[in-house]
Formats: structure tokens, sequence, C-alpha cells
């Protein structure tokens, strides 16, 4: 009888399938998660800089509604 090993046994398994398939979803959604919260900080930095090329008092308002310090 050929010795198998573990990872041979485990390609051929449907419930090994089913975990490498919800792993690789659950990491999309994180990835996806991540990118946005990115997309979230690059806009704040935007508007800032913005904010700080024009001229006069409005300036965006913090997060707790403080004014950024300049």
């Amino acid at each position: 009888m050929p010795e198998t090993t573990l990872l041979a046994r485990l390609g051929n398994s449907p419930a090994a399938d089913r975990v490498k398939d919800e792993l690789e979803h659950y990491l999309a959604v994180r990835a996806a998660c991540l990118l946005a919260g990115i997309g979230r900080a690059l806009g704040r930095a935007t508007l800032l800089l913005e904010a700080e090329d024009e001229p006069g008092p409005a300036r965006p308002r913090g997060r707790h509604g403080s004014r950024r310090p300049s």
C-alpha cells in the first residue's frame, strides 16, 4: 500500500476545497475593506490639502468637530 502524504489526501477532499474557497472569500472581503479605508483616508487628506490651499477662515473640522491645528 503506497504511503500518501497529508497534502495529497487533502487535495482530493471536498471539505478542504470548501475551506480554501471560504478562505479566499474572507481574504477578498478583508482586502476590499482595507482598500476602502485607504480610499477614505486619501479623501480626507485631499480635503485637508485643498482647504490649506484656499484662503479664508473656512477649513474642514476634525473628526470630532474641533478645528485642526495650523
